[in-house]
């Protein structure tokens, strides 16, 4: 019995192309000779010969000797063999690395897109600076984006544009805008000296950055004070300001003094207000409210306090030459100080004389009130009088002293007649002090009269 010979095709490259015969025959050479088993005879083998180009269609291409032209065939063109172009870029798929995207073959351009598309097993080569740090078109100069395919593969371009945050230089001792210069907006002023916050005009300090980086502040200044030495310290352009600027030659209390500076005396003491000439340790203590001499004590409490100067009635303090206020007096008419007078210390007494009062008939009193007194002021009045026919002076005809009388107080006398027809009087009024008398309380106003009625 004759067995069926079946076709195979083989791609291995070792082996010849052939029909096989599956059982013991040996298989005949592809040329129908023996093979090596004898010249041929004409007798059966057992091998059918393979179908000739005449004969039904085997599959097989007999130009390229009965074999497929390709090594795997196309499914979808029918193509196959190595003239096979499945993406109908003009390349055999054999060769083309990407048999399925036309723009990929060997020799084509390449694109910057992560494609190796001239199939030389490189990607991108001809832009070796993928990857790599790039400044973009922002206004910093850091390169803080990298170099990445531009959208259409025609190059590169710099990830790093407006999309990215701009780097603002800040004033921290770093290169934030990496323009290679750190602090830049403030790099001449840096550690410069500079003046604070503070009083002075010193430039005692030196500019740093601020602590929130927006600019500078000014570090390490101290404030110098002025003093009295010589020296512009605080550095206004004025030498000893305040060290007295009243201008009475005692050094300000307030400042510090060394040496011996031009503008003051310090053996002269203490000045203990420099706005006022008239207060210094050199002034008199008066009695005005205030510490004038710089002694620490005020007005009357003041040993040193001054007692009010002389007045127009000085000197009288001796009732027989006190000077006659008044000559020929009017007896209808009060006489006395009537402006305000005062004691000059605390134990004379003051006198009054009033001269040639005439009358046929005097008065039968003379009344003498005390008013303008301060404080506890206590004084004795004493009156008296003489007639014209009497003994000078000292002598009196008579006296009455009124004591202890305070403000608004009125002391009388009786006065005797004369008989000898018209006489001329002489009357003397004495004012003593007696308590609550002190240089700031000592001025009083003394008014007097002749009456018949002892009223005031």
């Amino acid at each position: 019995m004759r067995r069926a010979a079946i076709p195979l095709t083989f791609t291995l490259p070792l082996l010849l192309p052939g029909c096989f015969e599956f059982g013991s025959t040996a298989l005949p050479p592809v040329d129908g000779s023996t093979g090596g088993q004898g010249e041929s005879s004409g007798e059966t083998t057992g091998v059918e010969p393979a179908p000739t180009s005449s004969g039904p269609d085997s599959g097989v291409d007999s130009s390229s000797g009965g074999l497929p032209g390709g090594t795997w065939s196309d499914e979808d063109t029918g193509e196959t063999g190595e003239t096979g172009d499945a993406d109908g870029d003009g390349h055999p798929d054999v060769t083309d690395c990407d048999p399925r995207d036309p723009t990929v073959y060997p020799g084509a351009e390449e694109a910057c897109n992560g494609v190796d598309d001239d199939c030389d097993e490189q990607i991108d080569e001809p832009w070796s600076e993928l990857g790599s740090s790039c400044d973009g078109d922002d206004p910093d100069v850091c390169e803080d984006g990298v170099y990445v395919c531009r959208p259409d593969g025609g190059g590169v371009i710099c990830g790093d544009g407006p999309q990215t945050p701009e780097a603002e230089e800040v004033c921290n001792g770093a290169d934030d805008d990496c323009n290679g210069v750190a602090d830049d907006p403030w790099v001449t002023q840096l550690g410069t000296p500079c003046d604070g916050g503070d009083a002075d005009q010193c430039a005692g300090g030196v500019y740093v950055c601020a602590g929130d980086g927006s600019g500078l502040s000014c570090s390490g200044d101290v404030n110098v004070v002025e003093i009295c030495n010589g020296n512009d310290d605080d550095c206004d352009g004025q030498i000893d300001e305040g060290c007295d600027d009243d201008g009475d030659d005692h050094c300000d209390a307030g400042m510090t003094v060394i040496g011996n500076p031009a503008v003051c005396n310090p053996a002269l003491g203490e000045d203990c207000d420099d706005g006022d000439p008239a207060v210094n340790p050199s002034a008199e203590e008066i009695c005005n409210g205030g510490d004038d001499d710089c002694d620490g004590m005020v007005d009357a409490a003041d040993a040193d306090t001054a007692w009010p100067a002389l007045d127009g009635y000085e000197p009288n303090e001796v009732f027989f030459v006190a000077p006659e206020l008044f000559e020929d007096a009017d007896a209808s008419v009060p006489f006395g100080p009537t402006s305000p007078t005062s004691f000059h210390s605390a134990n004379e007494p003051d006198y009054f004389l009033w001269d040639d009062v005439v009358g046929p008939v005097p008065p039968t009193f003379v009344l003498c009130h005390i008013s303008g007194m301060t404080g506890s002021m206590l004084v004795d009045v004493e009156l008296g009088y003489r007639r014209g026919g009497d003994p000078g002076l000292p002598y009196r005809h008579d006296s009455h002293t009124c004591v202890d009388l305070g403000n608004g107080d009125t002391c009388m006398m009786g006065v005797a007649p004369s008989f000898s027809g018209d006489n001329e009087y002489e009357y003397t009024v004495g004012v003593l002090p007696t308590g609550g008398i002190d240089p700031c309380n000592a001025e009083y106003v003394l008014e007097c009269r002749l009456d018949h009625n002892p009223m005031w």
